[in-house]
């Protein structure tokens, strides 16, 4: 669940960024999921014993902002204690920019490489579908099944195997119990 603070700081951020300001802070948007992924540099980033001001310092090293509003917001992030809430306000300022471009990421998460072609044919099924430009992107997962996530509309469809079966299993079991 995502906090309110950082779907203030979320808004704020719309707000104040012009178009090429938006454009370059969603650029880095895998850049800023590997660092805040990494345990080393979220320690830093949450260490309350190091200066506001080396902690920008790191974080605008890496990410090298051109656009001095997302610098300013980033030390505004900094000096508040806050820069541990920008993958949460990263994800509601995509969010946005999908809405506002009408265009939807929908993640598909499987047990095996998707070919292209697949991959293909369930954009243009769930374009049909939903009646939006939706991209897919692949992500593989442990169990045996698949699922199809996308997040901006609150949207999840699956298929496990698991599932199924244990669903089979409980209708054969009822139908029994019932004398059929």
């Amino acid at each position: 669940m995502k906090s309110s603070l950082a779907q203030r700081y979320s808004q704020a951020f719309i707000q104040a960024f012009d178009a090429q300001g938006a454009q370059e802070f969603v650029a880095k948007a895998e850049m800023i999921d590997v660092l805040f992924a990494n345990k080393d540099f979220l320690d830093l980033v949450c260490n309350p014993f190091v200066d506001y001001s080396k902690k920008y310092e790191v974080l605008n090293g890496i990410l090298a902002f051109k656009d001095e509003k997302i610098q300013k917001a980033l030390l505004l992030l900094a000096k508040s204690g806050r820069l541990s809430l920008l993958p949460e306000i990263l994800s509601d300022v995509l969010s946005f920019k999908s809405l506002e471009s009408k265009t939807y990421k929908a993640i598909v998460y499987c047990n095996s490489k998707l070919s292209a072609e697949m991959i293909e044919k369930i954009s243009k099924i769930l374009c049909q579908k939903l009646d939006l430009a939706v991209s897919v992107e692949e992500r593989l997962w442990e169990r045996d099944g698949i699922k199809c996530v996308i997040d901006e509309l609150d949207l999840e469809v699956s298929f496990s195997k698991e599932m199924f079966v244990s669903n089979l299993q409980n209708y054969i079991l009822d139908s029994f119990r019932k004398g059929v």
